[in-house]
């Protein structure tokens, strides 16, 4: 049978996990939410957002192609805003979306935005991720020169999320899942033989932050860490080095922490070490089906 393994956490425990993902024997999710801008168009924001996307992921891609299930998805959560809600604002709530599905004899999947999907094989591991950086990259780079806190900093960010909102699902620019469900036709897509993949791991971007940012590990090696210690051991290094350089001096970057979720898929039997404790930190995900906000 298949095991599902999860770790979430918040980036900062005063902040609610903007984060969401769900599994079931034969699919699991992760969603990592993009806080727009406030403005008077949109009165829901990004756990609204991510809560009834996730939901409609888990309906639409539990059969069928998993480009039509996600484009679906988006098409029926922007039509739950309703008319009070002008959806076609680029400052609206946003999300990057990982799918893994298992079938009789294949793995499939799907990544739109910045989620990572490491499909590990019994030759090599292959990494799906797509990024945003080079949209702004002049003003990354701005911000890069200043430490977190720094006035110069949250100057030289304020453009980049101009920047990046103003390229949001744009030729040229980057694809995530909001109002469009073109969007998915610049999804990353793909499949495996079953009999080949040992296990498949979907991460945020605040977890994925220990291979790009801090380049503490390859993924080969997380795939080594997590089959010892589970996928709370890879929030944890990365909390410990966010800990060790919170100022962004070291490995500059936008924010000290971020959410972080891992989601680790084995389609064959396996025994977890880890004691269950549901919600957060789940190792028999089909007892803890999801972990959507309810507001």
């Amino acid at each position: 049978m298949t095991s599902i393994t999860v770790h979430s956490e918040p980036g900062c425990h005063a902040q609610p996990n903007e984060d969401v993902y769900a599994a079931s024997p034969s699919m699991a999710i992760v969603i990592d939410g993009i806080a727009g801008r406030p403005h008077p168009d949109c009165v829901h924001d990004v756990r609204w957002f991510v809560a009834r996307l996730g939901e409609s992921v888990q309906r639409w891609c539990a059969t069928g192609d998993l480009g039509e299930g996600i484009a679906r998805s988006i098409t029926e959560t922007a039509d739950l805003h309703g008319s009070i809600c002008d959806v076609s604002n680029p400052v609206g709530p946003a999300a990057g979306i990982g799918v893994v599905r298992l079938g009789a004899d294949r793995l499939e999947w799907l990544v739109l935005g910045q989620v990572t999907l490491a499909v590990f094989h019994d030759r090599d591991v292959e990494v799906v991720t797509t990024g945003q950086q080079h949209v702004a990259s002049k003003h990354h780079d701005d911000a890069d020169r200043h430490l977190i806190g720094d006035p110069r900093k949250h100057a030289a960010l304020d453009q980049v999320r101009e920047v990046e909102l103003a390229a949001r699902n744009t030729v040229g620019g980057f694809w995530v899942a909001a109002d469009t469900p073109e969007a998915v036709r610049h999804a990353l897509t793909g499949e495996r033989r079953l009999g080949e993949v040992t296990r498949a791991i979907l991460a945020t971007d605040g977890a994925a932050r220990l291979v790009d940012v801090f380049r503490q590990e390859t993924w080969s090696g997380v795939g080594d860490l997590i089959e010892v210690h589970g996928p709370q051991e890879m929030v944890r290094r990365v909390r410990e080095c966010e800990a060790a350089d919170p100022l962004g001096s070291r490995w500059p970057r936008a924010t000290t922490s971020d959410d972080a979720t891992v989601v680790v898929i084995r389609p064959y039997s396996w025994t977890s070490s880890t004691p269950c404790r549901g919600g957060a930190s789940c190792s028999c995900a089909f007892r803890h089906k999801y972990m959507f906000p309810q507001s």
